[in-house]
């Protein structure tokens, strides 16, 4: 992705993708002058700090708290102009409405779609828990791909990128 281009205005990036599928690798090789928005690291972030798995906190915290953070985070970038990339899975246009609505019309709207083959999918997700604890059971995997709707100029996007890994 070319990123000179998008230095005369604020972009908000939207990563969408099954879990697995490359986001947070991509968003880890931008520079630094984007804020990353992610509910899975406020997770990460509490569950280390209780000696918990990412699944165990998931379950036992709820997502109360690490939305709120987000939220909050959020709108400090907004307020302050900021590059955002917005990390998380973003499967169909009522979750990123929500978000995009909450967006000032000087921000440059880009949806950066992530795909790869079920096989290579299932090696990540595995690996992941292995390394991790953080399980994504098939049932929750099916219902995400299944919600997935494209995103559109309509739905606000000023541009749509493709990413097939």
């Amino acid at each position: 992705m070319q990123l000179q281009e998008l230095q005369n205005q604020p972009v908000v990036m939207f990563l969408i993708g099954l879990p697995g599928s490359g986001k947070s690798t991509f968003r880890n090789k931008l520079p630094s002058s984007y804020i990353i928005l992610s509910t899975d690291d406020v997770f990460d972030r509490l569950a280390k700090e209780q000696g918990l798995t990412y699944t165990q906190a998931f379950h036992q915290l709820g997502f109360t708290i690490p939305q709120a953070e987000f939220d909050k985070a959020f709108q400090d970038a907004i307020q302050n102009n900021k590059n955002i990339v917005i990390d998380q899975t973003n499967m169909n246009s009522k979750a990123r409405g929500k978000k995009l609505r909450l967006i000032p019309k000087n921000y440059k709207k880009i949806a950066v779609i992530f795909t790869v083959s079920d096989d290579v999918l299932q090696q990540r997700l595995d690996k992941r828990a292995q390394a991790t604890g953080k399980i994504i059971p098939s049932h929750v995997l099916a219902t995400m791909k299944n919600s997935y709707e494209e995103p559109t100029k309509a739905e606000g996007f000023d541009e749509i990128r493709h990413i097939n890994q």
